[in-house]
């Protein structure tokens, strides 16, 4: 029976993807580059003039984009080498000490295995996101922190759902938590003299929040395989969740 090598290998899950594209971005220098090129015969890697390269070079904001589609590559034609990748040295470290749920399922820090840390509190889960958010937009640009405004955003919401005593679903989403919260918690039920007004801002807020659920699914890192927001796109989508964030901690307190 004939079976192509990649069925042999387990697809690894977005988030190691997105973990292991970062810890490259992170580690990775025009030499190891190269060595890698070399040794899978992949001469884009090799050339210093390949689009990979250059981003790399001048700092540009898609180097992390290019990284991904080199990841994605290596998903399809060459698993076994994508899984081998990770436990180079340089990036084996890296995702240790930033990734290591993704780290576990790459297989690695199997010999050295810490305790378990204390659970996060919802708070600190969105304040851990808010800041993977901003480093990334610093390093990778506004579409590699998508993903990051999104899970914000949504334990945000979850967490003030819970705080007003609001009933949702375990695995409700981002524009299903809104509307909850819209139209059960108590602040947000008289928004003052211009309420009918603000009423309609917050209703095409909630639209914003239902095409940036859609976003992060289907045009963000956080699932690769199709066309990746614009910078501009993905700018406009962090810009927003920001507002809605300020808008929302300054009236529930």
């Amino acid at each position: 029976m004939n079976v192509h090598m990649s069925a042999l290998v387990s697809p690894l899950s977005p988030s190691a993807l997105l973990a292991l594209s970062e810890a490259i971005e992170h580690v990775f220098g025009p030499s190891d580059w190269a060595k890698l090129g070399l040794e899978l015969d992949l001469p884009t890697l090799q050339d210093p003039g390949s689009r990979l390269r250059k981003a790399q070079s001048w700092g540009d904001n898609d180097y992390g984009a290019c990284i991904v589609q080199v990841v994605r590559h290596l998903e399809v034609e060459r698993p076994r080498v994508l899984r081998q990748l990770a436990t180079r040295p340089k990036l084996k470290v890296w995702l240790e000490q930033n990734r290591p749920s993704e780290a576990a399922e790459l297989g690695l820090g199997q010999s050295h295995v810490p305790a378990p840390p204390p659970p996060l509190s919802a708070s600190q889960v969105v304040e851990l996101a808010l800041q993977d958010a901003e480093r990334l937009l610093h390093t990778s640009g506004p579409t590699s922190c998508v993903d990051r405004m999104h899970t914000a955003l949504h334990g945000y919401l979850r967490d003030e759902c819970a705080r007003a005593g609001l009933l949702v679903a375990q695995d409700a989403n981002l524009p299903a938590l809104f509307k909850a919260l819209r139209n059960g918690h108590p602040r947000l039920q008289t928004l003052g003299a211009q309420d009918p007004h603000i009423a309609r801002v917050l209703q095409s807020l909630a639209s914003a929040v239902d095409a940036l659920n859609t976003l992060r699914n289907n045009a963000s890192l956080a699932h690769p395989g199709g066309a990746l927001l614009g910078e501009e796109e993905a700018m406009l989508m962090v810009n927003v969740s920001r507002s809605l964030f300020h808008y929302l901690h300054a009236r529930l307190g």
